[in-house]
């Protein structure tokens, strides 16, 4: 099951971010024969990996209860045994409605609107084994602007039973249009259309299922695909099926309030729109060029009934006859007629699914609830497809006017046309809507980047920025717009002077922005909307960690510019640039964060420690202050613990009990795992003590530790514990008893003691490591016997050439000592374990001293007896 849940997952994440790469994926699984039977729920999720060779894998992890699912979207409301009950009953027509928070949301005439209709862990040497877990709950503020969606998928179990999962999948970072015609007009969304399809049609129906659609699977659990494709030839195929539902709503006349309400019965499959062809007319005309130059103008398709009303379509030229209309089929000629449409004049070629009927405009006030579709050719094989909805709004003028005794109110009315992008083709393949640039992301990085206490930013200026970049981004040619605070602006074009062409700062009429970004180079803005100056050519700071070779030189110019001012000597410049290129595409940076984007940060972070053996504090404070700007709730708690496993293994234990803590913080939950790697990694490096601590930072430091273990040993399972536990909490306690007054230092001791007992009883075989230890401990104790009894212990298992003259120590204080030595030695030796050296260093104390008794000499010779192993030397534990 773990499988399939991770096929589903890189099957539609993948087809989601090839048609918008802003976008993210959270997805969810419930799992059972039926409800009567026992329910289990899994978070699917994308996290780092800690293989060389893999940046990312898919965990599928089990969640506590199957209504838990609803509280980790970010869903609030009602009962969630009842709404986890109603959702699988029937996933397809689930309402979110209930449960979705009521954020601001996009209305239809584009304005707001608040309505939404180990558990391993380190071993004897202390080496980390983390295994993934995960909470990924989304934070509570997040939920309002997600998108939610809920479909099936049955699987026939080994055991011949019918497995059914339901998956509830957030699509998060969706532009508020995108967001609007989700909820509000679902029947034209491509976004839901493309997730009705991957969980009806995108995988094959099981041969021996005909009346109800069982995916088949290959033996090794492997989905099958229905039609073999990838993310880009699924999404091509949405496209063609797409247009060819848009061509069957108009064609059946289909109302604009029916839009939200007539949604498709996916019960019997999915509903196939193949027979249509309005994709390949739209196509056939944008591969034209006229006069060597490209396509540009714009259309507008409405039911036939509908663009023969007079009162509706206002007619510059129309054909004599029906007969006499442009089919699609000549799209040469529709081409050049193309040249006479204006969308600032709003004079479109007015036209069915069928044919062109002639050129002309629209009476906005007669639309009501007719279904207009707006194609936009923007060059070659490039085109937009829009929704036109108009709503009615009171105007400012009135007056009462009397005739004939009667009175009459008289009110102008204004009426708002909103375009709502559908679907943004390129070379028949879907690209983000409106270039990837949206108002709002405009917005939100303005306020992030200059809405400070000191100096707010205005909604004034926010608004006539908006329009400059608006207006910039129809440059065909492609460029740049450059923001920055007045005092930046200021100070960076006397630099710049000599690469620019310098102005008197003044603001600038939007429509005059598509001349003045014809030159190459930037134009130049401070945040209240003054120009500075144009044709700027930028320089800036190359950084490794920056860069994209599939990009050009203005993208790559902008970043190092923005790099430049973020470094500044004299503190960060806050500054944003608009790249405009001449596809369309529009990048707005420093970049809006979304998890990819944090997954990015995070492997470069990791690729920067692994790949440098000195690292540079510099380098760190970026990266540290990078992370830092990343807002609540993207970043998981996994990237915090994947950066510290990294550094814990290049030994900066600093470091990593800093983001182990980190991560355990974000999360607020005990990790076995994790929490044993937050106290290994402090004793290391209280232990190491590369930066000479105080001795009352390590005491108070060590206190620290044994307050981990105490964590760890009083909250984990029995059967999750190991015996590196005892042995460091009882290694700390040694160390805090040695500082401790006397009273405290025997207390210590007993449990320092105890602990060692524990962690020694734990193993199967001998520990080196916490023998030593507990040998320390009894020295210091003055239990010298029970110490060489451990040291000789830990010698014949793993040699180590400093405990050698620590026993010798010992065995000369007393000649009761050597002969317990020999004795401990001769009793404990096998042909496995033994230490050469210790056995050397025995027999040449003992020949020093020239004793005649019958028990030295006894014990001599058997020292000398061959047969002996020489063991390793020890260099692991704590």
């Amino acid at each position: 099951m773990e499988a399939v849940h991770k096929q589903v997952f890189e099957h539609l994440e993948s087809i989601i971010q090839r048609l918008d790469s802003r976008l993210n994926l959270k997805l969810f699984a419930i799992a059972g024969v039926d409800q009567a039977h026992q329910l289990k729920a899994f978070r699917i999720q994308r996290m780092l990996a800690k293989i060389n060779d893999r940046e990312t894998h898919i965990i599928s992890e089990e969640l506590s209860a199957p209504e838990d699912v609803f509280s980790k979207l970010g869903l609030v409301g009602g009962d969630s045994v009842v709404e986890l009950r109603r959702l699988l009953d029937d996933p397809a027509h689930f309402s979110f409605s209930s449960l979705v928070p009521q954020p601001q949301s996009i209305s239809e005439s584009g304005s707001p609107s608040k309505s939404l209709s180990d558990t391993a862990g380190p071993d004897d040497s202390g080496d980390l084994a983390a295994p993934y877990e995960g909470d990924g709950t989304i934070t509570p503020g997040s939920a309002g602007k997600d998108l939610f969606y809920a479909g099936r998928l049955c699987l026939q179990t080994e055991a011949a039973d019918l497995q059914n999962i339901t998956y509830m999948a957030a699509v998060q970072y969706a532009d508020p249009e995108t967001r609007f015609l989700f909820w509000e007009k679902s029947n034209v969304s491509f976004l839901r259309m493309i997730l009705d399809y991957y969980f009806i049609d995108f995988y094959e129906n099981h041969p021996d299922f005909e009346s109800e659609f069982v995916v088949r699977t290959h033996h090794d659990g492997e989905l099958v695909k229905k039609y073999r494709e990838d993310s880009i030839t699924f999404l091509q195929r949405m496209i063609r099926l797409f247009v060819g539902k848009i061509e069957d709503l108009l064609v059946s006349g289909t109302g604009l309030k029916s839009l939200s309400s007539l949604l498709p019965d996916l019960t019997s499959g999915a509903p196939q729109f193949y027979i249509n062809n309005l994709l390949e007319k739209i196509d056939g005309i944008s591969t034209r060029t006229y006069e060597g130059e490209s396509p540009f103008g714009c259309m507008l398709l409405m039911n036939r009934d509908k663009l023969m009303n007079d009162r509706l379509v206002k007619y510059a030229i129309q054909f004599q006859s029906e007969d006499d209309r442009l089919s699609f089929d000549d799209a040469r000629r529709i081409r050049k007629l193309l040249e006479l449409t204006n969308t600032e004049s709003d004079l479109y070629l007015i036209a069915d699914p069928q044919g062109v009927y002639g050129i002309g405009e629209i009476d906005w006030s007669e639309v009501d609830d007719t279904l207009l579709i707006k194609v936009e050719f923007k060059g070659l094989s490039r085109y937009d497809i829009q929704l036109l909805t108009v709503h009615p709004k009171k105007g400012s003028e009135s007056s009462m006017v009397s005739t004939d005794n009667k009175k009459t109110f008289k009110q102008t009315v204004n009426y708002e046309i909103s375009p709502h992008p559908l679907l943004s083709v390129s070379f028949k393949r879907p690209v983000a809507l409106d270039g990837g640039y949206t108002p709002e992301r405009f917005r939100q990085l303005l306020k992030a980047q200059f809405d400070q206490p000191r100096l707010p930013l205005s909604e004034e200026s926010i608004e006539k920025l908006q329009l400059l970049v608006q207006q910039a981004k129809d440059q065909q040619s492609g460029t740049m717009v450059v923001i920055t605070e007045l005092a930046t602006a200021e100070a960076e074009l006397k630099i710049l002077r000599k690469q620019s062409t310098l102005i008197k700062p003044k603001e600038i009429k939007p429509a005059f922005i598509g001349y003045l970004t014809s030159i190459d180079g930037a134009i130049y803005l401070d945040t209240s909307g003054a120009c500075h100056a144009i044709g700027v050519i930028l320089d800036g700071l190359a950084q490794e960690h920056q860069g994209d070779a599939s990009r050009g030189a203005r993208y790559h110019s902008a970043y190092r510019y923005q790099e430049k001012l973020r470094l500044d000597k004299n503190g960060a410049k806050p500054c944003v640039i608009a790249i405009i290129s001449e596809d369309g595409t529009v990048d707005l940076i420093p970049e809006l964060h979304n998890e990819a984007s944090v997954r990015q940060l995070v492997t470069e972070y990791v690729d920067y420690i692994k790949e440098h053996h000195e690292l540079t504090q510099d380098m760190l404070t970026d990266f540290e202050e990078r992370l830092n700007l990343i807002s609540e709730g993207l970043i998981d708690h996994f990237q915090y613990f994947i950066i510290g496993d990294v550094f814990f293994e290049k030994q900066q234990y600093k470091n990593a009990h800093r983001y182990y803590s980190k991560g355990l913080e974000l999360c607020g939950k005990f990790y076995v795992t994790y929490n044993r790697a937050q106290a290994l990694s402090l004793f290391r490096y209280v232990r190491d003590d590369k930066e000479e601590l105080s001795a009352e930072e390590k005491t108070e430091a060590y206190k620290e530790v044994a307050r981990y273990f105490d964590t760890i040993i009083d909250t984990a399972q029995a059967s999750d514990l190991i015996s590196n536990d005892y042995n460091c909490r009882g290694n700390a306690l040694h160390r805090i008893g040695l500082k401790a007054d006397e009273e405290e230092k025997h207390r210590y001791f007993d449990q320092a003691l105890q602990d060692f007992n524990q962690a020694i009883s734990m193993r199967k075989n001998i520990d080196a490591p916490t023998y030593r230890n507990r040998s320390y401990l009894y020295i210091t104790m003055g239990k010298r016997t029970e110490a060489l009894e451990d040291l000789i212990t830990a010698e014949l298992t793993k040699s180590q050439e400093s405990r050698l003259p620590i026993i010798m120590q010992i065995v000369k204080q007393d000649l009761s000592y050597f002969h317990k030595a020999i004795s401990i030695y001769n009793h404990k030796k096998t042909k496995k374990r033994d230490s050469e050296v210790l056995r050397k260093a025995l027999m040449e104390y003992g020949a020093s001293l020239e004793l005649d008794d019958d028990e030295t000499a006894a014990a001599l010779e058997e020292l000398s007896s061959e047969g002996h192993t020489i063991n390793k030397t020890d260099t692991a534990g704590e």
